[in-house]
Parts: structure tokens; sequence; C-alpha cells
């Protein structure tokens, strides 16, 4: 947890967690829609899709459109598209994806003053993992003479 005080409670905490998955799952879609084509809107299932803080700091951290689906069992369903693709029943992932989703139940839009906010954090968000990287393994080779 970079930046955390003595101040900050177990909210606080379960937050940054979500914010920083979010954020990741951000900068890593910014990045492929950089090499593939632009990522219009994230379809979010499973359970943690039932929160709406969860899909909300999605939207917002992203900068994305979120759509919950009714969709219960993402991995099997992610499973099959891959199949019916291999299969030859779609020619594309995305095509098996639009004819095989569930139905969106619930859509979240980013809200503009958190997304700017989100879009300064991620910036703060990229530095940090180049300037940790050798911490890191500095921290590793302590722990292996020590062990």
């Amino acid at each position: 947890m970079a930046g955390l005080s003595g101040s900050h409670t177990r909210a606080d905490l379960y937050r940054a967690m979500l914010e920083g998955i979010a954020l990741e799952q951000a900068m890593m879609s910014n990045r492929v829609a950089q090499a593939t084509s632009p990522i219009g809107h994230f379809a979010i299932v499973g359970g943690g899709s039932k929160s709406d803080l969860w899909c909300q700091i999605v939207s917002d951290a992203s900068g994305r459109v979120v759509k919950r689906l009714d969709t219960v069992e993402a991995s099997a369903l992610g499973a099959a598209m891959a199949a019916a693709r291999g299969g030859g029943w779609y020619k594309t992932i995305a095509e098996a994806s639009a004819a095989m989703s569930g139905k969106p139940t619930k859509t979240f839009r980013p809200r503009d003053k958190e997304a700017k906010a989100y879009a300064e954090l991620l910036a703060i968000y990229q530095d940090l993992w180049p300037k940790l990287a050798d911490w890191n393994e500095r921290l590793q080779v302590f722990a292996r003479k020590r062990s």
C-alpha cells in the first residue's frame, strides 16, 4: 500500500485495493488499445460485478463505460467463447462475445470530476512500478540471505 499512514481506516485500505486493481486494468487496457483497436466499454461479470462501488470505480478509473451483465460464470463463458471461435462457429472472439454474453443489467458511465482525478492518479501509478522494481529486487536478495 503506497502512501499508507496511521490515519487510514479499513475502508480506506479496501477502497485502495479496488482502485489499484482498477488502475492496473486501465493501464493495461490502454496499452492493448494502442496496440490493437480502441476499447469502448467493459462488460463486467461475476461476484464483484454485484458491487455498484466496484463498477463505478472501474468506469471512473478507465474512463470507459462499464456494463454489468447478467452472466454468472465468467470463466466457463470465456472458455466457451474461445471454443466457439476455435470451432469455427464465429470468425472472431469479439463476434463470439457479442453473441454469447449475457444481457446488460446496469450501465456505469465515467463521472467527469472522478475520471479526471483518476487520470491524474493513473499517471502517478504508472511511475510507481519502475521505481519499486529495484527496491523489490534488493528486498528479495536480502530475504534469500536470511533464509
